[in-house]
């Protein structure tokens, strides 16, 4: 049987690390001793994260191709896998996150088995989303397009607000309106949910009701693990 050979590593850009030297030196109380601290307290970390980043992405691609679901070869010359890798791997760089770490993996892996089947530009403006996207963002995403599998959670609700079942289901949130409100406003100008006020009061049926848009929806698939 032939065997392949996966790389471990890919040359990128050291976009990040190129960018902090420049902003350091910019900055008038920076002398050069202050910027070489800065730079070996910085640029190790990044390193090991895109090393850690690629050793993991290089495992699953060859376990994919392993299983039948991909062709290493192919892959090579698909210049949409090759410019979505890229930007996942910037972004990916630039936060410690496991959720969001994840989420970038499995828009790769889903790029890779063209799931769901949607445009490059779309793929791009959800990486995008990702990057400035907090966790909070992306589990509350997530609450909204099934409410329900809560539901009996909330058995002694017979009207109530979005509120309580968000600060029901994730009790990190309590006394923290002024962040989650923030959270949703940001889905709802994105188009990915398709309401407004959470603070509207509603039955028990409208509350466990799905809210995500097809957008939205997409979105999610884009970065659940398949």
């Amino acid at each position: 049987m032939k065997e392949n050979n996966y790389p471990i590593e890919i040359e990128i850009d050291d976009t990040l690390t190129d960018s902090f030297k420049v902003i350091a030196s910019a900055v008038p109380f920076f002398g050069a001793p202050v910027i070489e601290l800065m730079n070996m307290l910085v640029i190790p970390k990044l390193q090991q994260r895109r090393d850690s980043w690629l050793q993991e992405l290089g495992e699953r691609v060859k376990k994919l191709e392993e299983e039948g679901k991909i062709n290493y070869e192919k892959l090579q010359k698909d210049d949409v896998f090759i410019d979505i890798a890229m930007k996942v791997t910037e972004v990916a760089i630039k936060t410690h996150q496991k959720e969001k770490l994840d989420a970038l993996r499995n828009a790769l892996i889903n790029t890779s088995l063209n799931y769901p089947s949607i445009d490059i530009s779309l793929k791009q403006i959800f990486i995008n989303y990702i990057d400035i996207f907090t966790v909070w963002h992306i589990k509350l995403l997530g609450l909204f397009n099934n409410p329900k599998i809560y539901e009996q959670q909330f058995q002694h609700i017979y009207s109530s607000s979005l509120i309580e079942i968000i600060e029901g289901v994730y009790p990190k949130l309590k006394g923290k309106s002024d962040l989650y409100k923030s959270i949703c406003k940001d889905l709802y100008s994105k188009d990915l949910i398709n309401t407004e006020s959470i603070s509207a009061m509603m039955t028990k049926d409208g509350l466990f009701v799905r809210r995500t848009t097809n957008i939205g929806l997409l979105f999610l698939q884009f970065i659940k693990e398949n």
